[in-house]
């Protein structure tokens, strides 16, 4: 059956005897409702279908099998396609356009995953997959951001709905959990078979609510929760700590780890990102801490590489050593403990003083002083420091 390029079509089709419609399978073509797949059945253009060069001959130079969104037990040419319906140069029809095809899913069309949302994050998960080689359906709120994204196998989706039906997992990537269960409950889709993850930071209470609207629409809901940055998930070095419905994560596993790696924690919505929020949680005060230190490495002429080694070998061990002391043993007394919670009050204290010194922000220090502090007025001052997450100042 010959394929019919969308400039013959234009000139051959009358829309006032009808309708056309979008191949969902054949880069992009138009056709005829009165047949499918070509104009051979309607009178006025049964004589005129226009002729594409005919698929490669596999025995002309290596093949390999088409992606699954074209017809089965084909062969794609390996020779570098040209142009935007892949002619190669060997004179074949390639599998599919070399470029971000943003035309709309047609009807029956499905793609291996969605990914709803196309922000830092959200691009990156579709750059990912599509690399990975899965088929991706796309959605954002403004249509020009997601058509920004480069990759053959990637298909813009014209709604939410559409989006959530197209494929057997969505993935929704968007600024803040509320916003990510809007778009899901206000779609109403069938999700019945489907699996539904999210990748925005929520409270086991709010993980809870977002599974019973996936499972009351047919579906599996997935907290993915990602230890990463977006440059990382792009590339393939994602880290995914998963939780919710056992079965569909099973389903998508695979999938999953062809974009990294991934974790599954517990079948208990919200548990992703508790057991986040327990890794990640001494990263931000470390970080800001490390570039504190290097500006002090600034003002004082110390070599930024000597900086970088030393942090890199001292702190491993340090880190290996305070989580081996925690909880802290049955010993409490004076004559045991090694730093207490007045020594490193205190040095909370001058660690402000000079950051106040150096021009440099000390308020996470002096946050630090005052907890140090707390912990000593309710009689601890004298006890292990590692006593001190059981202590606050806020209340």
């Amino acid at each position: 059956m010959p394929f019919v390029t969308k400039p013959a079509v234009a000139q051959l089709h009358d829309s006032s005897h009808h309708s056309l419609h979008a191949f969902t399978h054949e880069h992009g073509s138009l056709h005829c409702t009165a047949r499918s797949r070509s104009c051979a059945a309607c009178p006025k253009h049964a004589s005129n279908t226009p002729q594409l060069p005919a698929p490669c001959n596999t025995a002309q130079h290596p093949a390999e099998p088409f992606s699954s969104s074209t017809s089965a037990g084909q062969a794609r040419c390996r020779n570098q396609p040209v142009g935007r319906y892949s002619f190669h140069r060997c004179g074949g029809l390639g599998s599919r356009p070399t470029a971000l095809d943003s035309r709309p899913l047609g009807a029956g069309s499905m793609s291996d995953v969605s990914v709803i949302g196309t922000g830092v994050m959200g691009s990156a998960l579709v750059e990912a997959l599509a690399a990975s080689g899965a088929e991706v359906a796309v959605w954002n709120r403004t249509t020009d951001k997601a058509e920004t994204l480069s990759g053959p196998r990637v298909r813009i989706a014209q709604s939410v709905a559409e989006a959530l039906t197209v494929s057997p997992l969505a993935v929704v990537s968007v600024s803040d959990h509320e916003l990510a269960r809007t778009l899901v409950e206000g779609a109403g889709p069938d999700l019945q078979g489907k699996a539904v993850a999210s990748t925005s930071f929520a409270t086991p209470e709010q993980s809870r609510a977002f599974a019973a609207i996936v499972s009351a629409a047919g579906g599996g809901y997935l907290d993915l929760s990602i230890l990463a940055y977006p440059s990382e998930v792009r590339s393939g070095a994602g880290v995914f700590f998963i939780s919710g419905d056992r079965t569909a994560y099973e389903a998508h596993r695979e999938r999953l780890e062809q974009i990294g790696r991934a974790s599954y924690v517990d079948e208990a919505p919200g548990a992703a990102y508790i057991s986040e929020m327990a890794v990640l949680l001494a990263y931000l005060p470390m970080a800001v801490g490390l570039l504190q230190g290097l500006r002090i490495c600034e003002q004082h002429d110390l070599p930024m590489e000597w900086f970088k080694k030393t942090v890199v070998e001292l702190y491993p061990f340090h880190i290996r050593s305070l989580l081996d002391r925690v909880p802290p043993e049955a010993d409490s007394s004076v004559s045991s403990v090694e730093a207490s919670v007045e020594v490193w009050g205190e040095g909370a204290a001058e660690y402000a003083a000079y950051l106040r010194e150096l021009g440099l922000d000390a308020g996470m220090y002096d946050a630090l002083h005052r907890l140090f502090a707390a912990a000593s007025e309710a009689g601890d001052g004298d006890a292990d420091w590692t006593c001190i997450a059981g202590h606050t100042a806020t209340r």
